[in-house]
């Protein structure tokens, strides 16, 4: 039987941060995914750029002046 230390769900951008950040704290990572290869999504996106397009982010364009718009469309 296989030992892991922390199990993986989803091999997207979150999931490989988190396996990344547990393997530098010397634990024994396993990472699985439905896909047939890790990291499939990140590679399609953005041209194949990780929609890391937008260097000059401003927070302010981010941000609602509606406190409940989060609550809002979650709900749908």
């Amino acid at each position: 039987m296989m030992q892991t230390d922390v199990l993986v769900i989803g091999a997207g951008a979150a999931g490989l941060m988190c396996a990344i950040q547990a393997g530098k704290r010397q634990r024994k990572v396993l990472v699985i995914d439905k896909a047939n290869k890790m990291g499939k999504k990140i590679l399609m996106s953005g041209g194949g750029r990780c929609n890391f397009t937008n260097y000059y982010i401003e927070y302010d364009k981010y941000l609602s002046h509606n406190p409940h718009f989060c609550k809002s469309a979650l709900s749908r």
